[in-house]
């Protein structure tokens, strides 16, 4: 039996692996790192970009009394100081009536010094009365006591019954208690003279007190400036000449610049992607994008302004929004002064790796 070993060429030759195959799963790790390194660590590439208006507090302006406008002193939509005048504002009414009470006022410091002096000067004669009757209340208790000395020693060798020494001594103390009670009444009438004196005085002061009340009311509606309680932007202007206005109304508002702020609406689906003191951007007409910073993330959902909607699906029946305040962040006195109150910004927040954050938390 012969047996015939395959030969060489009847063999398929093996077959060769390409480079990119044999290195696949190494290309794979690299892969997988460079999508960690992108995502952990490097600067971000996406953004959230949505609208926001400037904001701030505006101050309000108005007198505190029913006033009527008298003289328009600056120009609505400009810049004021702090204690500038804006409108001279009057009340002949009011001016009248607190006249009459400082008239009132006047006239009762008068009798108020009147009364003091009448009452003091009476008091104070009552009370030197008082003084004579104590002095001679005290001048016969000391005649009596002298007498009822005698009156011991006579007894003492007959010359006089005991009756003499009871009548004697009897006397003596009916005049130490008339002496006592002069003494008493003497005090009480000093002490009088004194708080009549501290009541009048009170008096006199309460009644120059209200006098000055009454003259500065006086003052007050009559031609007064309204005044700037801050310096800023004047807004919202409502002052006519000759109008008349009731107490609290306002009449301006000021807008402060150095304290302007943006308010934000972000998507809700958004938001917790943000982070409060995250880095943000503001691009305002004519200045471009200003530096700034997320303060605060408000709690609540509320609709777009109708001054940021364009599109149906931004009305308020389509979408929902979060409020995030956002402060500038190193604006020149220049920039801060270009601010308009209400107007439409863009604000880009860059969306930071999630190692910065990581890393941030420790």
């Amino acid at each position: 039996m012969h047996f015939r070993l395959p030969s060489a060429k009847a063999q398929p030759p093996p077959v060769k692996r390409s480079h990119f195959r044999r290195h696949l799963s190494r290309y794979i790790l690299i892969v997988i790192f460079a999508v960690l390194l992108i995502y952990f660590f490097l600067p971000p590439f996406f953004n959230i970009r949505v609208k926001g208006v400037v904001n701030g507090n505006l101050t309000p302006v108005g007198p505190i009394f029913l006033a009527r406008i008298d003289q328009e002193m600056v120009s609505c939509d400009t810049r004021v100081q702090r204690d500038q005048p804006l409108v001279l504002v009057s009340n002949e009414l009011l001016a009248g009536q607190y006249q009459q009470n400082r008239y009132d006022a006047e006239r009762s410091i008068d009798l108020a010094k009147n009364e003091s002096t009448n009452g003091v000067i009476a008091a104070q004669a009552a009370a030197r009365s008082a003084k004579d009757s104590a002095q001679a209340a005290l001048a016969n208790y000391s005649r009596l006591a002298a007498l009822y000395t005698s009156t011991t020693k006579l007894a003492a060798v007959g010359a006089v019954g005991p009756a003499a020494v009871t009548v004697a001594h009897d006397q003596l103390l009916q005049a130490r208690s008339q002496a006592n009670a002069a003494i008493a009444t003497e005090k009480q009438m000093a002490l009088q003279v004194k708080q009549l004196k501290v009541a009048a005085k009170a008096k006199i002061l309460a009644a120059q007190g209200q006098l000055k009340l009454q003259l500065v009311q006086q003052n007050s509606v009559d031609r007064r400036p309204l005044v700037a309680p801050v310096s800023g932007e004047l807004l919202d202007c409502h002052a006519h000449l000759g109008e008349v206005v009731d107490a609290g109304n306002t009449l301006f508002k000021i807008f402060q610049p150095g304290k302007a702020y943006v308010t934000a609406f972000v998507p809700p689906t958004m938001v917790r992607q943000l982070r409060i003191h995250a880095n943000a951007y503001v691009n305002i007409p004519g200045m471009g994008e200003i530096p700034a910073k997320v303060m605060s993330i408000q709690p609540e959902i509320t609709k777009l302004p109708k001054l940021l909607t364009r599109y149906f699906w931004e009305q308020p029946q389509w979408t929902q929004y979060r409020v995030v305040r956002i402060t500038f962040s190193n604006l020149s006195p220049s920039q801060r002064r270009r601010l308009l109150f209400g107007e439409r910004v863009h604000v880009r927040i860059p969306l930071e790796s999630w190692g910065k954050r990581v890393m941030e938390g420790f």
